[in-house]
């Protein structure tokens, strides 16, 4: 007997990328008959098509797309009568409960009716279902939205995802998606709209950075259809009170009713980790409980290697471009050997640019060296950076300096090869204040941004707000960006470089009173500089300062 795992390696193999419907399922009817004992058979798709497809005389499978509103509609088809099957079988394929095509097939004597294949082909009609209905989140994204959903691709992790979009598109639960900046989180709520009893009423969209109106009138504008809260990480805290107010009288799923076909049903994404102890957003506990009844955390591009190829020709065939002659197999290779620290968003932006600047038909490793050189791993770096040997102070530093030689050792020190991604706080600290640009071009073009800035202005007061405008980048993205390749919060990160700075000028200026210390490293208030210092060395200021020079 086949097992389900052979079904999805089936489906992986036959699916192609830049196709149109009629044509992937060609494909799979093709790997379907030559894998099972079927003479002929058909596979509809409610309100869109069907499919025929038969095994030829001569061998090889005949198919037809029967619909002519497809430019496509046509295929390869002899036109010989289809042969007569001995047992004839049908199988209805649902999503979120709802039927949206059958699967009919004639199976020649031998096979028994496909008895002994029954839970195989209804795991293959289940695929096709959830690949039926990509293509209606496709249609109903470029005539609602006038762009194409990338929610592409045939991995592991992607079908896991299209698993729970499923089950959340048959419920009227509040959704949250989570999911680092990049991934699809808006191309997921459309596709749990358009597969749910809602998929004619609105869809209304609030970007919670910066909303328009007040959440009665989103609630209000989305009745019988989906409110969907993007980036709900980035809600003020007024407007979450608001919000947890009206879903408390408006959408009692708390209490295990829904939410009513004339209510609104709520989809919210967020970056940020919003139950992550101590968040920097300090997110409403109270609003999270309301929305995180089903939850879904999106893969990231880095485990989709097998989505590239699918999601290089949807971003290049979005563009005007033709993906089979433009996607080589070197842009492929560099492709999947590329992290992707900005998932889909950074992938089509680099596609696009790379389809607009090569003047060859395909897109070469000529090409990627020139106009992305990222993408060969040059900026990537795998290990951690060597200690610097100590040196030996020169005498006239050392009489004055005994302790400086190892705050920040001279030029001549520092290895000249390429610099590795530093792994701790203080050689991140060490980068900043140094401006390492040989490291700090190796992070995202926001967080070097959002560095540079710091070293210039640590002494100044800012918010990540702030910053996240001199950076170009959204706050809860910068703030990401610091956890992900620093380790550290921004407030921390920012905390070390003025205890960095304050050490520094206990020994490089022993005259300075505590005081003007604590105002030029950037601490208004003393009281909090000193407990601060304390918790990060272990003593207070004077007492660093009589250590370090040797006082009694």
């Amino acid at each position: 007997m086949v097992s389900t795992a052979q079904v999805d390696a089936l489906v992986r193999g036959a699916y192609r990328p830049h196709r149109d419907l009629p044509a992937v399922l060609s494909g799979l009817a093709c790997a379907l008959m030559a894998q099972l004992p079927v003479q002929h058979g058909s596979l509809e798709v409610s309100g869109v098509g069907r499919l025929s497809f038969h095994g030829e005389p001569a061998g090889g499978i005949g198919t037809r797309w029967h619909d002519a509103a497809w430019e496509q509609g046509w295929l390869p088809l002899d036109s010989q009568p289809l042969p007569a099957a001995d047992v004839q079988t049908a199988f209805t394929a649902h999503y979120a409960g709802m039927p949206i095509g059958e699967l009919t097939l004639g199976w020649q004597a031998q096979a028994e009716g496909g008895a002994r294949h029954v839970d195989w082909v209804a795991h293959f009609a289940k695929r096709c279902a959830y690949l039926a209905h990509r293509y209606r989140v496709q249609a109903w994204s470029r005539q609602q939205l006038r762009r194409a959903s990338l929610l592409v691709g045939i991995s592991q992790p992607l079908h896991a995802l299209e698993c729970f979009i499923e089950r959340a598109a048959g419920s009227d639960l509040p959704v949250l998606l989570h999911g680092e900046f990049g991934t699809e989180k808006a191309w997921a709520a459309a596709a749990i709209h358009v597969g749910s009893r809602r998929s004619a009423g609105p869809v209304v969209e609030v970007h919670c950075a910066d909303p328009a109106g007040e959440p009665a009138q989103w609630l209000a504008s989305a009745q019988g259809g989906t409110l969907f809260l993007n980036g709900i990480d980035e809600l003020s805290p007024r407007l979450q009170t608001q919000l947890h107010r009206h879903l408390q009288h408006l959408c009692p799923t708390h209490l295990g009713e829904t939410a009513g076909a004339g209510g609104a049903r709520i989809v919210a994404s967020a970056t940020a980790d919003l139950w992550r102890p101590g968040a920097e957003a300090g997110f409403s506990r109270a609003l999270l409980a309301e929305l995180d009844f089903l939850g879904a955390e999106l893969p990231p591009l880095r485990v989709r290697e097998d989505d590239m190829e699918a999601l290089i020709s949807a971003t290049l065939e979005r563009h005007g471009f033709s993906a089979p002659q433009r996607c080589s197999a070197e842009l492929l290779q560099a492709c999947r050997g590329y992290d992707w620290p900005e998932n889909v968003s950074e992938l089509e932006r680099t596609i696009a640019r790379l389809a607009v600047m090569t003047d060859q038909p395909a897109i070469g490793h000529a090409e990627v060296l020139q106009h992305a050189p990222w993408l060969t791993g040059g900026h990537r770096a795998a290990a951690p950076v060597e200690p610097v040997a100590p040196t030996t102070a020169q005498p006239e530093q050392s009489a004055s300096l005994p302790a400086a030689a190892a705050l920040r050792p001279p030029p001549a020190a520092v290895s000249s090869r390429p610099t590795a991604a530093p792994r701790t706080a203080a050689q991140w600290v060490q980068v900043v204040l140094e401006r390492q640009t040989r490291v700090l071009d190796t992070v995202h073009a926001g967080l070097r941004r959002a560095l540079v800035f710091l070293a210039e202005h640590h002494a100044e007061p800012i918010a990540l707000g702030e910053l996240a405008e001199q950076a170009h980048v959204s706050a809860s993205h910068l703030s990401y960006l610091f956890r992900s390749t620093l380790g550290l919060s921004f407030k921390s990160f920012l905390l070390s470089i003025r205890i960095h700075v304050a050490q520094q000028l206990l020994l490089l200026e022993p005259q300075l009173r505590i005081t003007e210390v604590a105002l030029r490293a950037g601490f208004a208030d003393l009281s909090h500089f000193e407990r601060c210092f304390r918790r990060a060395i272990g003593q207070s200021a004077r007492e660093h300062r009589r250590a370090q020079l040797g006082v009694a």
